[in-house]
Parts: structure tokens; C-alpha cells; sequence
């Protein structure tokens, strides 16, 4: 398996489901303290605003489950703090770019608002820090992080690949095609055009009208050919008809219509090591630490058990014993996570 998307099992597996939620709590409401740390009805209505779903098997509403994770999300905070495992904001944003360019459907997650940015960067930097207390804390030398970069640099997971960012729309045929693309070429308003000639709603139309970032390799060849004829800012000239295979019919392909507006391009390229320096730092650790999952685990729970976690939500204070203080035997690897798959730091060989 692919070593990035291993660790990023592991690290998921540690960090269970993570959905956002949807209650209401009265903006001078205290819903939580953990160890002397509020978490305030600001804080948490902020969280619950992006809600998507809940996952059935667990035994409670959307509310609770934001306040099992923003609990969560304290205790890792506070026990990262007491390893010296706090991540940088800098490598948080290393890291939350990184899973945007490789996985294009984290982008699309967030233009079509089942995910925002904020909610990646929290579950990068639980990752982090999770392997940070695993890891005791340890730093690798930068004769370690030289040596792990000139190992990995030329793998896969160390390039971006090329790719398009566009704003796309699909039209039922040539003729439409050629009436949308005259409404853009004069207003730009993609939004517009989808409301106007394709019958969509409000809401598909401005998920639509966001830009979207694509793979070259994942493109048709008419529709890369298209592309790159055009500048930053540029709409297809007229629409770009597709062959899609279609398995029921393979001497008869789906004939589709787009228009595209190419918005940037990039070239495949290896990463510099700044940019990856948060996937090197685990591969020189888990050569030392190859039980750091566990130890994590062990680590979270005795600290969780130890700590002092008020609810101020009555509703909610029965949780904190079902879904957020472990059993002698527990495994505290059950935290919600974004809707997201999340290629955290890669592990060794």
C-alpha cells in the first residue's frame, strides 16, 4: 500500500469519525470546561454550522457529537502541549495544502461545502499531534530530514502531479453550449449561466461557479487539448464535446458538452523539502518509534481518565462516560474525523 495512505489509515483509525454537528447554545453559555479550558457557545455554534451527517452508530444527535470532538480536540491540545508535540502553524498548512493537492476530492469537498478549510486544518493538526505524544515529543536532526529527502524525493508522494484549476460546466448540447459561452465571454458569471440556461438552483448553481482543481492524468485528451490552447482567465471558444465510455454500450460512447474556463495550470514537479518537511519528520521517527500508535493511545487514555472535564450542556454530560472517558482497557482511538480521507504523514519502507 501506498506508505502515505497507510499512515493516513493509522492516523484515522486513531482519530475514529469526525462529523461536523448542528445545535443551538446561547452565545453567553459555557457548554464545556476541560482542564480549566473553556470551550464557550461561540467556539462550538462556529463548529456546528458546517454539519453534513451523522454517523448512525453513534447513540447521540448532531450537538453531541461536535461536543465529543471539541472535547477531544482539547485533551490532544493540552496533552501535545505538555510533550512539547505542538505543531507549527506553518506545518499545519503544509500539511492541509498537501492533502488538497493530492486528493482532488478534498477539493471538491470544500467547494461543494460538505468540508471547509478550517476543518482540515483541525484534522491535520490532530494527526500531527498525535503522532507528535506517540513520538514523545521527538524532533529528528536535519541530517535525518536531509537524508529521508534525498531517499523519497523522486517517489510519487513527493510530486505534484500536473493539473488544472478550471470552472466548469456541463451543457446539454452544442447550441446551448455556444449561448453560455457568449453570456461568459461577457460577464463571466458562471453562476448566471447555470441559473439561466441549465435550470439548476441557487445552491448547485455557486457550488458550480467555484473553481475546481482536476488531474491531467484523469482528463480526457479533448478535454486537456482544450485546456491548454487557453491563457489564465480564458472560456473554451466553443463547447468541448467528450467521448465517455459507456460500459453497456462500448461502440456507443456518451457524447458530453462543456465549457471551461482555465483559471491556473500547473507543471508535474518534485516538492522542495520545505513543503514536505511534515511527511519527512515521521519517516525518520518511526524508524525509532515504530509502537508510536500505541503509545499514542495509552498516552491519550491515562490523560483523558486524569482529567477534569465539565459539561455545561445537560443534555450532553452523560457523554463524557460514554464516548469520551475510556475504560482501564479502552482505546482512545475513537475520535471523529472530517468527512475526508486524510493522507497524513507517510510512514517508513
Amino acid at each position: 500500500m501506498n506508505p502515505i495512505l497507510r499512515l493516513g489509515a493509522i492516523a484515522l483509525a486513531a482519530a475514529g469519525l469526525f462529523v461536523l454537528a448542528g445545535c443551538d447554545a446561547h452565545p453567553k453559555t459555557l457548554v464545556a470546561e476541560v482542564n480549566q479550558d473553556t470551550i464557550d457557545a461561540d467556539e462550538y455554534n462556529a463548529r456546528v454550522q458546517g454539519v453534513t451527517s451523522i454517523p448512525e452508530a453513534l447513540s447521540t444527535d448532531a450537538g453531541g457529537v461536535t461536543l465529543i470532538n471539541m472535547i477531544r480536540d482539547r485533551l490532544t491540545d493540552q496533552l501535545a502541549k505538555k510533550v512539547n508535540a505542538v505543531p507549527a502553524p506553518e506545518v499545519i498548512e503544509q500539511a492541509t495544502e498537501y492533502q488538497m493537492r493530492v486528493d482532488p476530492a478534498t477539493g471538491g469537498q470544500i467547494a461543494g461545502g460538505k468540508l471547509t478549510r478550517d476543518d482540515l486544518r483541525r484534522q491535520k493538526k490532530f494527526e500531527l499531534e498525535a503522532f507528535g505524544i506517540g513520538t514523545n515529543g521527538d524532533k529528528p536532526t536535519e541530517q535525518d530530514i536531509d537524508k529521508a529527502y534525498e531517499e523519497y524525493k523522486d517517489k510519487p508522494d513527493f510530486k505534484v502531479k500536473a493539473s488544472y484549476t478550471i470552472r466548469l460546466l456541463r451543457v446539454p448540447d452544442d447550441l446551448v453550449g455556444r449561448k453560455v459561452i457568449a453570456d461568459l465571454q461577457k460577464t463571466g458569471d458562471f453562476k448566471a449561466a447555470a441559473l439561466k440556461y441549465l435550470g439548476m438552483t441557487p445552491q448547485d448553481a455557486a457550488t458550480l461557479a467555484k473553481d475546481q482543481t482536476l488531474f491531467a492524468d484523469q482528463m480526457p485528451a479533448e478535454m486537456r487539448s482544450a485546456l491548454n490552447s487557453l491563457k489564465p482567465n480564458e472560456i473554451t471558444p466553443a463547447p468541448v464535446m467528450l467521448k465517455i465510455a459507456n460500459p453497456q454500450q462500448p461502440l456507443a460512447p456518451q457524447l458530453v458538452y462543456i465549457v471551461a474556463q482555465l483559471k491556473s495550470k500547473e507543471i508535474e514537479r518534485v516538492m522542495d523539502k520545505a513543503s514536505v518537511r511534515f511527511l519527512l519528520i515521521p519517516i525518520v521517527l518511526q524508524k525509532t518509534h515504530p509502537q508510536w500508535k500505541e503509545h499514542y493511545k495509552k498516552e491519550i487514555a491515562d490523560f483523558t481518565r486524569s482529567s477534569q472535564i465539565h459539561v455545561g450542556l445537560q443534555k450532553y454530560e452523560p457523554l463524557v462516560d460514554s464516548f469520551v472517558r475510556p475504560p482501564p482497557a479502552a482505546d482512545m482511538s475513537a475520535r471523529p474525523a472530517p468527512n475526508t480521507t486524510s493522507p497524513p504523514p507517510p510512514s517508513g519502507p
